[in-house]
């Protein structure tokens, strides 16, 4: 999942690649269907990515989900995107590259899919960028408990500290992680790392299916070619 993580932390981060991710995804919306896309990432960008991979970062690049009565919105443009943009605006640092700041990528990307470590991660940020820098520097190469371990440059972690200092920057990660992954107090996202007390905790695919494959109404969603009214 790193790799997800780091793809969404660049499209957050970087525009030029945010514009090229995303007019590569509108071949479709199967598998099948997206192979500019697929190729951009495991050809050009050589990660080795699943296919569960690709449709979840499909789906979080092309469509934002308002609540989980609705159906999802798609987004007409990357420009255009009313979650992402507000959040590369707050970044200040060089544009990041990949695969150079693949580490930085991955700890933003986590950021917006993960309640407990964006909570721990801008906890350690500071107003001081040298206090910051310290801290974020043990808290992300000698972790606690589970937390995954990330190694950046001095530099990287100043403009993080910064970053993490932006006024309302919970409410700007929290809202990419509502509209791209879950209803993060209700559902688990699954491609998070930490404990969560949301109110369901988990729901295999294999559940899905069956609950789809007995409701006349929802069974060709499965096939991906319908929507129920």
């Amino acid at each position: 999942m790193m790799e997800v993580w780091c793809l969404m932390g660049l499209a957050i981060t970087n525009r030029d690649f945010h514009r090229r991710i995303f007019a590569a995804a509108q071949d479709g919306d199967d598998f099948e269907e997206i192979r500019a896309f697929r190729r951009i990432l495991r050809v050009e960008m050589r990660l080795n990515l699943s296919r569960w991979e690709i449709m979840v970062l499909h789906r979080s690049i092309t469509e934002r989900n308002i609540d989980i009565n609705t159906l999802p919105q798609k987004i007409n443009s990357a420009d255009g995107d009313p979650d992402i943009i507000p959040l590369r605006d707050a970044w200040g640092g060089p544009i990041p590259r990949f695969p150079e700041e693949f580490q930085l990528c991955a700890v933003i990307g986590l950021a917006a899919m993960d309640v407990n470590f964006r909570r721990d991660l801008i906890n350690q940020s500071d107003p001081d960028p040298n206090v910051g820098e310290a801290r974020l520097e043990l808290f992300l190469e000698s972790p606690p408990g589970e937390s995954p371990v990330f190694n950046l440059r001095r530099e990287q972690r100043i403009d993080l500290n910064d970053f993490l200092q932006t006024q309302n920057i919970s409410e700007l990660l929290e809202n990419v992680h509502e509209t791209r992954w879950v209803q993060p107090l209700r559902y688990p996202c699954n491609g998070g790392y930490s404990e969560t007390d949301a109110i369901y905790q988990f729901f295999p695919q294999p559940a899905l299916i069956r609950l789809f494959d007995k409701n006349d109404i929802m069974k060709p969603v499965l096939k991906g070619k319908t929507l129920p009214p």
